[in-house]
């Protein structure tokens, strides 16, 4: 049977208690740190790794990757069963956004300037199952000419951007811009996908409370902790 004076609460032990609690606390938000950091860098990797690769392409080959002629390409790469209009851009053939934007990456991928872990199936409304690049979060990532970025000016050029994918929380974008940009949604080269077109329907939208445009410049709204936000790397 325990005394009256062992039943008793020792201070020292409550101290002791919450001092655990706290360093445990902490730990947790450590180990959310760390991994948030880890798919920052990753998202980083993607976003540099693609772009030296297109620009390697026409480097090399002399011709834009999607919009190069398929018979044409083939000739000089292996494997190549699609491609564009071959005039000098990534855009719409006949309509169809998905033509040049899903042969870019087929050409990227057969002329070995992206490696096969990059590639990952994804099924598309309309188009069924096709191959691209998947950001870290599983959304595809697209390569295309686009007007639909945010932007201070309310009709922006349309731009060739790499769409980051939906599904990535604000605080990450906001890390990946401070770390390769200028920290900014509406401006430098890493933007947040505004509503405008919707060329690849909802792999080109992003989700609401993803920016505060009531700040100037506006910025990535973190404390709303938005987590479908999606952005486009320019180049």
């Amino acid at each position: 049977m325990l005394s009256k004076d062992n039943a008793r609460f020792n201070p020292s032990d409550i101290l002791l208690g919450i001092f655990m609690l706290v360093i445990g606390g902490l730990g947790f938000m450590k180990g959310y740190d760390l991994i948030l950091e880890a798919r920052v860098r990753n998202l980083a990797d993607q976003a540099i790794k693609i772009q030296s690769s297109y620009y390697r392409f026409i480097d090399f080959y002399r011709h834009i990757p999607g919009d190069w002629v398929a018979e044409e390409a083939s000739l000089s790469i292996s494997g190549i069963e699609t491609g564009g209009n071959g005039n000098g851009f990534l855009d719409l053939v006949d309509g169809d956004p998905w033509k040049e934007s899903l042969a870019v990456w087929d050409h990227l991928f057969k002329a070995n300037l992206i490696d096969v872990g990059y590639m990952k199936e994804a099924t598309v409304l309309g188009k069924g199952k096709v191959y691209a690049p998947i950001n870290a979060f599983g959304a595809p990532m697209m390569l295309f000419s686009t007007s639909d970025y945010f932007d201070i000016s309310s009709s922006p050029p349309k731009r060739l951007g790499l769409m980051l994918g939906r599904g990535i929380p604000v605080s990450v974008l906001e890390k990946l811009d401070k770390k390769i940009d200028d920290g900014y949604p509406a401006s430098g080269l890493i933007r947040y996908v505004a509503d405008g077109s919707d060329t690849f329907g909802k792999f080109s939208i992003s989700g609401s409370g993803c920016v505060d445009v009531s700040q100037t410049p506006p910025v990535w709204f973190v404390q709303e902790d938005a987590l479908d936000c999606n952005a486009i790397h320019l180049y």
